[in-house]
């Protein structure tokens, strides 16, 4: 969560540098808001910011993970495209000198995600191993030995862990014809 704010701080900082600590002009105090919605599903979701922020001369947006953009220093940012269903989180802080604050709001964004993420999964480095295999399913989420692959799960099988000696280790197509892979009812990708 920090790494999120890193960049839209520096920003701040940065254009801050170049508005007056002194006194503003404008007696109006900052209050950060803005309002958003989605149109559309995963991963095409597409979500509209509109700032309603008021007294602000410097913004900084931080969008959550699957937006198009990361962070933008816009007072109005632009539409984002979404890849990730689940809860989306947009922060946005609003400057004017020394006064800063900042706002986040969530939206649900429905679909499907572009974006799949898998934990704690090991892969073995030779197909001689007995606790862990080499083929992973996307569709399954599982790890797949050698003596596991059949007629069954070989056409779900979509990645292929290797090695090059000890150092270069890298995830492969099953399909590679460089490889030497015995999988049973693969459909070959074209």
């Amino acid at each position: 969560m920090v790494k999120k704010f890193i960049v839209p701080m520096a920003l701040l900082c940065a254009a801050m540098f170049f508005v007056s600590c002194s006194e503003d002009d404008d007696p109006t105090p900052v209050v950060a808001d803005f309002s958003l919605s989605v149109s559309g599903a995963s991963p095409n979701a597409i979500v509209t910011l509109t700032n309603t922020s008021t007294g602000g001369s410097v913004y900084g947006w931080v969008f959550g993970a699957g937006a198009n953009v990361s962070v933008s220093a816009e007072k109005a940012a632009a539409a984002l495209t979404v890849d990730k269903a689940g809860t989306f989180e947009v922060t946005l802080t609003v400057a004017n000198g020394s006064d800063i604050k900042t706002i986040t709001k969530t939206i649900e964004i429905t679909g499907n995600s572009a974006i799949i993420s898998y934990e704690n999964i090991e892969f073995a480095r030779d197909a001689s191993s007995k606790t862990y295999g080499r083929f992973f399913s996307t569709e399954t989420g599982l790890i797949y030995k050698g003596s596991e692959v059949n007629a069954t799960t070989g056409p779900k099988i979509d990645l292929a862990y290797s090695h090059i000696g000890t150092p270069v280790n890298y995830f492969t197509n099953p399909d590679d014809s460089g490889e030497k892979y015995d999988i049973p009812e693969r459909r070959l990708l074209s």
